[in-house]
């Protein structure tokens, strides 16, 4: 500040605390009060500007929870739905896995073409990336035409989308075809699987046999999914069984 703005300042000021009428104290007081106003409304100020970026974070943090827990309320209904359709078809408890980070995409039940009233193996299907409903399953009439075709009873979908994983549960234990392929243990269940690499893709196809029953895996392994994630996902399969 120069020496003519300073002089028009200190005029000013001067001129103002005349007309307040106050003493000399009393005006350094008062100058003291809001140099102290104006530090801490600086303080308050930088306060906010580092809580806003926390608020904003605790939102984003708090709006993802939500987000889960809708997954994973849709995921449980979509699997107590089924069981509950199938375990009134079989007459016994029935295991559909849950897999973290997939939809199903389609179920159904394929029944046994001399005995229609008794089911032969369920199939679940689950994939990414769940779309609409198929048109060609948009109403009643169409299901039970497919029904009727296909000699099976459907219980979810089917829904577009990418499909990743197939199980198929049967009474019964089965073995594996060709006598190939590696097996394993886990949580203590025994796996038999094989990789399989054809001209239509690679996958991963593994039987877990539990008690009377057993559950068949087909995996498509692609650059999305890889060896290592279909291993996560036998050992998730094999942890549900267990559990039940």
């Amino acid at each position: 500040m120069d020496s003519h703005s300073k002089n028009v300042k200190k005029a000013l000021n001067t001129h103002v605390f005349n007309e307040l009428d106050l003493s000399q104290t009393e005006i350094e007081q008062f100058a003291e009060m809001i140099s102290k106003k104006s530090k801490q409304t600086k303080k308050e100020k930088k306060r906010f500007k580092i809580l806003l970026p926390a608020a904003a974070v605790l939102f984003l943090v708090f709006l993802t929870g939500i987000l889960l827990n809708l997954f994973i309320s849709e995921s449980e209904n979509q699997t107590a739905s089924i069981e509950e359709k199938a375990e009134l078809i079989y007459g016994e408890p029935i295991v559909i896995p849950e897999i973290e980070g997939f939809d199903i995409l389609f179920s159904a039940i394929t029944m046994l073409p001399a005995q229609k009233d008794q089911p032969s193996n369920l199939t679940i299907s689950y994939g990414k990336e769940k779309g609409e409903l198929d048109s060609n399953f948009n109403n009643e009439q169409k299901r039970k035409s497919w029904e009727e075709q296909q000699n099976s009873i459907l219980l979810h979908g089917p829904y577009t989308g990418e499909n990743v994983i197939s199980i198929q549960y049967r009474k019964g234990t089965v073995e594996l075809g060709g006598g190939t392929g590696e097996r394993k243990i886990m949580n203590g269940m025994a796996v038999h699987y094989e990789y399989l690499q054809r001209d239509a893709g690679d996958f991963v196809i593994a039987v877990i046999n539990s008690d009377q029953s057993s559950y068949s895996v087909e995996m498509f392994i692609t650059n999305r999914f890889t060896l290592e994630d279909s291993d996560k996902i036998l050992e998730e399969i094999t942890k549900q069984l267990q559990n039940q």
